[in-house]
């Protein structure tokens, strides 16, 4: 069902998106070494922890560039892009108390 693809004017009316980006993003993740991310779209996370992605808090997944040193994923069946993420690191702060 991946070459209907080709053929969608809008490919984000395919029957399989959802399930089809999740796979293949959590793929791209552990290529970046990435086992543990924070998602702004819990649905999405939740599609990720069954390929083995959890929740962490050093790496955060977006659909926004949330800093210049973001990496951009994109999913992409036949050379058709059909979605795109960022990955970002997040920076925490310590606050010591004085």
């Amino acid at each position: 069902n991946k070459n209907l693809y080709l053929f969608l004017s809008n490919p984000n009316k395919h029957f399989a998106r959802k399930f089809h980006i999740a796979k293949k993003l959590s793929k791209k993740l552990k290529t970046l070494n990435i086992n543990n991310i924070l998602c702004s779209d819990k649905t999405m996370c939740k599609r990720l922890h069954f390929y083995n992605i959890s929740q962490g808090k050093k790496y955060i997944l977006s659909k926004t560039k949330l800093s210049k040193d973001s990496k951009k994923v994109t999913i992409s069946y036949i050379n058709t892009p059909i979605a795109t993420y960022y990955v970002s690191k997040l920076h925490t702060l310590k606050h010591e108390k004085k």
